[in-house]
């Protein structure tokens, strides 16, 4: 029995540009903290400015931690709904129903398998909707996808080493550069975000026609209730 996901990605769109809209308004912070560093390689700044800029930060740094954590579930959740219907429609499916969130946390399994997991559902809905008649062919679709990923593991990837500079170095220089990287990170999310929107989209124009598959049509439902929602 199908499970309904339309609100899940109604959802998950939303939850992703307010997401990015705090990444963009939370690199003010990093601009500030980037004058401040300017200034102290000049000489002028005082322990007051210092103080305060790395407060500001942390509590910058919790607040967007705790979003990038609301994102991934309310994205997990979309996700794996969308696979478990297909899972209900075809027997094509390469991994169990779980992996749709388990593979996000595996390390280096993580590089790949949500793409791979993302790209069979997008061919295998689409081919079966395209055989019946309901939709036709579109590249974009899997174009979407395939950019979607790319930019992902591109900020992961940057991101994450950017992070770990930080960390280990002390050097002024350094850490100028690093913030102005972090920067440039927080605004790289409205070309990812536009592109995973799109990407959610045209999934969810594929289905619609999901429960018209069969040729006993009426042996497929789609289940309202919705008491596993939080799965």
């Amino acid at each position: 029995m199908l499970r309904p996901n339309e609100e899940r990605s109604n959802r998950l769109i939303i939850v992703l540009w307010i997401y990015t809209g705090f990444q963009v308004l939370t690199s003010i912070s990093d601009i500030m903290q980037y004058f401040l560093l300017r200034d102290i390689q000049k000489g002028t700044f005082n322990m007051q400015e210092i103080n305060a800029n790395d407060f500001r930060q942390s509590i910058v740094g919790i607040i967007m931690l705790l979003f990038y954590i609301g994102v991934a579930i309310v994205f997990i959740q979309w996700f794996r709904r969308a696979y478990y219907n297909l899972h209900q429609l075809s027997n094509k499916c390469s991994f169990a129903e779980g992996w749709a969130a388990g593979a996000w946390f595996v390390p280096f399994m993580n590089l790949g398998r949500p793409f791979t997991i993302m790209r069979e559902m997008v061919d295998i809905a689409e081919g079966m909707l395209i055989k019946q008649g309901h939709v036709e062919e579109d590249t974009s679709r899997r174009r979407s996808v395939g950019i979607w990923w790319t930019l992902w593991i591109i900020i992961s990837i940057v991101s994450s080493s950017n992070s770990r500079i930080q960390t280990k170095s002390d050097s002024i220089d350094v850490i100028t550069t690093t913030t102005l990287i972090d920067i440039a990170i927080a605004w790289s999310f409205i070309p990812l975000t536009f592109v995973t929107v799109r990407m959610i989209k045209k999934y969810a124009e594929l289905e619609k026609y999901l429960p018209y598959l069969s040729e006993k049509s009426q042996e497929i439902k789609i289940d309202d209730s919705d008491i596993l929602d939080a799965l």
